[in-house]
């Protein structure tokens, strides 16, 4: 699918049709005056100047929101846009505007550009960290866009970005697990849901350390850990060959899980450890289901610490996690905490193997 429009000499988006019955070529609005003026002309008759105010406008139509169509706009090298009020024109160094002089700027928040690798435009080398800082906040932007938008069928969900993620694997260079990157994969695994009245799914779509398995809007970190308190052991992996990046996504999403090495430790460990309040002083937990939080004890759940944004006092991410079986443990959700220098006592002696499914 991303060949299909990587490839494509121009792309059409109908974006102000709401269903293939509305159609989109019909007549466009036509800009009203703001002021009209008389003027001398040199044939010493009258005439009139219009003047029209500049405004913005938001663009967002109904084709914004559906989940299929954001590969079809981050992969295209050039789009018509036919916008409510007239067509527009976007491309690699154009940013949808109007085809024809116009008074409206349109603004798009989330706006994204990918890298331009994806479209095998060589650039300068950078060092891997800046580079994956720079990727990682990419990544968390098509993240957060994606994840608001809508399918008509929930099987579709991790599938229908898979399109971006092939075309920025062979750009990046790298492994793509379940909507995560292998390159960032500890902060990545740090999401949490936006609290919305959006509804989860019934049903259990695993893994449960992926964003994919919720259909809510989510937030992903957007830059890596200075400091790391876990580390990847293993990775989900799927045995098809040759590689089909679908097969591959569905096979991760239905039976992946991924093993990890750090800190676990209680959510409240007061048995063990005087003082706790002094090393945690304020947390602020998201939960990935809000029922899991009227469900499920806390004495029951689990901390896996995951890294901090500096080394001394400073806010640290840990995901909430529920045992199963075997040290084998399922996400509900994620920490962030602020914690000072004495936590590290406590870390130090909690390291160990966990597998979340």
């Amino acid at each position: 699918m991303g060949q299909i429009y990587k490839n494509a000499t121009l792309t059409i988006s109908a974006t102000c049709a709401k269903t293939v019955h509305d159609g989109f070529l019909h007549p466009r609005n036509k800009v009203k005056p703001s002021v009209r003026l008389a003027i001398s002309l040199p044939s010493r008759t009258l005439g009139t100047v219009a003047l029209v105010g500049r405004t913005e406008e938001l663009l967002s139509g109904p084709l914004d929101l559906r989940g299929w169509v954001l590969q079809e706009a981050l992969l295209s090298r050039r789009r018509l846009i036919y916008e409510e009020n007239e067509l527009l024109w976007h491309c690699q160094s154009i940013q949808s505007e109007a085809l024809i002089s116009s008074n409206i700027v349109y603004v798009n928040y989330s706006e994204i550009q990918l890298p331009p690798q994806v479209f095998g435009i060589s650039t300068l080398d950078i060092d891997s960290t800046s580079a994956n800082d720079d990727r990682i906040y990419l990544w968390s932007r098509i993240v957060e866009n994606y994840s608001r938008r809508k399918l008509t069928d929930r099987d579709d969900y991790p599938t229908a970005v898979v399109g971006v993620a092939s075309e920025l694997s062979k750009a990046w260079g790298d492994n793509y697990y379940g909507g995560l990157w292998a390159a960032f994969m500890i902060p990545s695994l740090c999401w949490h849901r936006v609290k919305t009245s959006i509804p989860l799914v019934d049903e259990a779509h695993s893994p449960s350390w992926s964003w994919l398995s919720i259909t809510a809007p989510v937030i992903m970190l957007d830059r890596v850990f200075p400091r790391s308190f876990t580390k990847v052991l293993e990775y989900p992996h799927d045995t098809s060959i040759p590689y089909d990046w679908m097969a591959a996504s569905r096979s991760i999403m239905h039976t992946g899980r991924i093993i990890l090495w750090g800190p676990l430790i209680p959510l409240h460990p007061r048995d063990a450890w005087e003082d706790t309040d002094s090393m945690f002083p304020n947390t602020n937990i998201w939960y990935d289901d809000d029922r899991m939080e009227e469900s499920v004890p806390m004495s029951e759940l689990q901390l896996l610490i995951m890294g901090s944004s500096i080394s001394g006092d400073a806010n640290l991410y840990a995901l909430l996690l529920l045992p199963m079986v075997n040290n084998v443990y399922k996400r509900i959700g994620k920490l962030d905490l602020y914690v000072n220098t004495r936590a590290g006592e406590l870390f130090k002696k909690s390291e160990q193997r966990v597998t979340i499914i």
